[in-house]
């Protein structure tokens, strides 16, 4: 019996092999060189993404070099391109199914006369045949024309990326949608130059474009008019709707009914809405949609009011159990000097009341301006009981130092989060973690009091004294926790100087090191003691 075994040339399985080893380019080469029957998966894998760079130095090596151009290195033609110089550029070129036309270090870029040499060559035929996404970006209206060579008839993905946006360049949006419909996936990142004109212009053309293709799952715009988002809440397949610049016109009085009712969507990012009206006006075109990701962001401080509208809003109109992720916050910058003195002029907590109805939250980072006032500690224990699967919790509050009142919420408060809250790994709260000179101590948990995952604990000026017992306290209700940050370690804050908070709440940092030491040596020693073998790892 021979005792030779052959590999069964099954092209799922030699496929299967060369996705596994992807990671390892020089094997997939070596492999792709020495076994033939590996050869065609093993390039199409090395091959699978690529920029234009690497693709444009397959051609033959006396048709091209680089030269310095400016700050950058440009790839350039020393003669005049051929159809035969092009084979072995189109033969790699065929495998792509992921395309970026910018070299992913950034400092090497194909200049303009390659592309109108393989324009010349291809004479309509398409470059990238089999590319699935492309991410293109223009720095440049010189290359904008060219974007038509490389969109392939099974592209799924694109991505346009154009600044300055001018005139010359937003034409190529207008032949999106009649050349190429099963697009699934759109997004367009445009950086004006401050004309209101190409503003409106670009906005109607991507809301041609849009209005046409049915087939999204994802579309990410500057901005859209509410007529055609009023259309796109018709899509049956779209999960992800962003929009960076929420900016509506008017919205006529009975079309937002719902009808539409975005039935399939699970994500929503609305930024730089103009105002809070602007942001309920997309969510009451939903109908008991899907959603498990919501973000919010705002050009102007809301009131509590507003927050609260929008909240109870997002109730009326998405399923209340699919919901795991919410993030919302408000235009000011979170470390100039309007943050609130008092409490009167801080939100109020029942604004979170309404989102006690998602049950299923897993992280919720809320920032506002004004920061949220707990009246009481009965809130922390309300949204630790209500929110048992949360991995993180952010809501920022009025720093202490900047003069607000001192904060309701006690050191001690923390403990319904771990009690309640086991997979929690990220806190930001402001709380007081100062003590009373009638403290009972007896009634401190020294112990291990949970299994709390948390690893970081976000004090902002939360106010304190006495920091190796507050490290105590913290290290038994959460064993995990080791980094403390503060206000001043924010990269919002402009006066970096270390304060006697930033400089107690570090050293209880440090001391939650030590402590987790004493814990290992003390859990060791007590294993040893009662012949407790520890489990394997």
């Amino acid at each position: 019996m021979s005792s030779r075994y052959t590999i069964p040339s099954i092209p799922e399985i030699l496929r299967k092999i060369c996705e596994h080893l992807s990671p390892q380019k020089h094997t997939l080469a070596s492999l792709a060189r020495t076994c033939r029957m590996f050869e065609e998966p093993a390039l199409d894998m090395l091959w699978f993404e690529a920029d234009f760079c690497l693709l444009a130095k397959c051609l033959p090596p006396h048709t091209w070099t680089v030269e310095r151009k400016y700050w950058d290195c440009a790839l350039v033609l020393t003669q005049s391109l051929s159809t035969t110089d092009c084979l072995r550029f189109l033969e790699y070129a065929r495998r792509v199914q992921r395309f970026t036309n910018l070299h992913k270090g950034g400092k090497l870029f194909v200049h303009v006369t390659v592309y109108q040499a393989l324009q010349a060559v291809m004479n309509g035929a398409k470059i990238l045949p089999n590319v699935q996404k492309i991410r293109w970006t223009c720095n440049d209206y010189y290359y904008t024309p060219f974007i038509h060579m490389f969109l392939g008839p099974r592209l799924k993905e694109l991505q346009l990326i154009i600044f300055p946006i001018l005139t010359s360049q937003i034409t190529v949006i207008s032949a999106l949608s009649e050349y190429y419909s099963s697009l699934e996936s759109i997004s367009f990142w445009f950086f004006y130059d401050g004309s209101r004109s190409i503003q409106r212009k670009a906005v109607q053309l991507i809301s041609s474009a849009v209005f046409q293709l049915e087939n999204l799952k994802s579309l990410e715009v500057p901005n859209l008019p509410y007529s055609t988002l009023l259309q796109v809440s018709h899509f049956p397949h779209l999960r992800e709707l962003k929009i960076t610049k929420c900016n509506l016109d008017a919205v006529e009085p009975g079309t937002a009914d719902g009808s539409g009712g975005f039935p399939a969507l699970t994500t929503l990012r609305l930024g730089e809405c103009k105002n809070i009206t602007d942001c309920i006006a997309v969510l009451i075109l939903m109908r008991c949609s899907p959603l498990r990701r919501v973000m919010f962001s705002f050009t102007e401080v809301e009131t509590s009011t507003a927050w609260k509208q929008v909240f109870l809003t997002l109730i009326q109109h998405c399923d209340q159990n699919s919901l795991t992720y919410i993030e919302c916050y408000d235009g000011k910058d979170h470390g100039d000097d309007t943050f609130s003195s008092s409490h009167e002029e801080m939100e109020n907590y029942e604004v979170l009341e309404p989102l006690l109805t998602f049950h299923n939250l897993e992280s919720i980072d809320i920032k506002t301006t004004k920061g949220f006032y707990f009246s009481d500690a009965s809130m922390i224990k309300n949204m630790a009981t209500t929110w048992r699967k949360l991995r993180n919790l952010n809501l920022t509050q009025c720093p202490y130092s900047r003069g607000s009142d001192q904060p309701t919420v006690k050191l001690l408060d923390l403990l319904h989060f771990a009690e309640n809250c086991p997979e929690l790994v990220s806190l930001g709260l402001t709380f007081d973690a100062t003590f009373p000179p009638e403290l009972d101590r007896d009634s401190i948990p020294w112990g291990n009091i949970s299994t709390t995952q948390l690893e970081e604990l976000d004090v902002a000026d939360s106010p304190i004294e006495n920091p190796p017992l507050v490290a105590a306290i913290l290290s038994g209700i959460f064993p995990s926790l080791e980094n403390i940050v503060t206000i001043e370690e924010k990269e919002y804050n402009r006066d970096p100087g270390e304060t006697e908070g930033h400089k107690s709440w570090k050293q209880v940092e440090g001391l939650l090191e030590l402590f987790s030491v004493v814990r290992d040596q003390t859990t060791t020693a007590v294993l040893k003691k009662y012949s407790i073998s520890t489990p394997e790892v």
